[in-house]
């Protein structure tokens, strides 16, 4: 057989895991080697009294923002310990109206 019928089970697409993690002070997202940190207070303080769980969200909405321009023709993987982000992040909504802007 010269040519392969079926599909390549590799991916074509170069792939980017970000790590997203949240906590009472800020958030922090990493990508390969850059790293940003936030603090809530300081740097965001409309949604300082957010709860944790939609400050994870949070982080992956800013580092989709900060990263949008690098990710172009790849696949990314957000890694997260909060279901709640989880869940943001596939659905694109939350019940939280102080962070559905945000999220959306």
């Amino acid at each position: 057989m010269k040519v392969f019928p079926g599909r390549s089970i590799f991916h074509t697409l170069q792939i980017n895991a970000v790590h997203v993690d949240a906590s009472k002070q800020g958030s922090d997202y990493v990508n390969q080697n850059d790293m940003t940190y936030q603090d809530r207070h300081n740097d965001i303080p409309e949604i300082e009294s957010v709860h944790i769980n939609y400050n994870e969200s949070i982080s992956a909405v800013l580092s989709a923002r900060r990263w949008v321009s690098f990710w172009l023709n790849s696949v990314v993987l957000y890694c997260t310990d909060n279901v709640t982000a989880t869940s943001s992040i596939i659905k694109g909504e939350t019940k939280s109206l102080e962070i559905m802007p945000w999220v959306s």
